[in-house]
């Protein structure tokens, strides 16, 4: 039977199905293989622990500062901090 007309609901037999492929791009499929996602990957899991170790690093840097008896507005603060570290050239495009 042509045309994978074989009563067994939409069953076609493979080589029919290669002879109606013929001149069209086969694609690559994984056999028995699922995709991984994103977050069961080494390289994210390592990338992710170098990001929150910077934020918690961030957080409590930015924090000390804050926090430090003295006075000052928030904004004044927060540039000192950036000049002690190294950012006064931001703070100064910022102003």
């Amino acid at each position: 039977m042509s045309g994978g007309d074989s009563g067994w609901g939409g069953y076609q037999d493979p080589d029919e199905q290669d002879e109606e492929w013929e001149g069209r791009p086969r694609r690559h499929r994984h056999h028995g293989r699922a995709r991984r996602k994103l977050r069961s990957r080494r390289w994210f899991q390592v990338l992710m622990a170098l990001v929150l170790a910077f934020v918690v690093w961030l957080g409590w840097s930015v924090g000390h500062a804050l926090t430090m008896p003295g006075g000052g507005t928030t904004s004044e603060r927060l540039a000192e901090w950036a000049r002690d570290h190294y950012l006064g050239p931001l703070v100064t495009f910022g102003e």
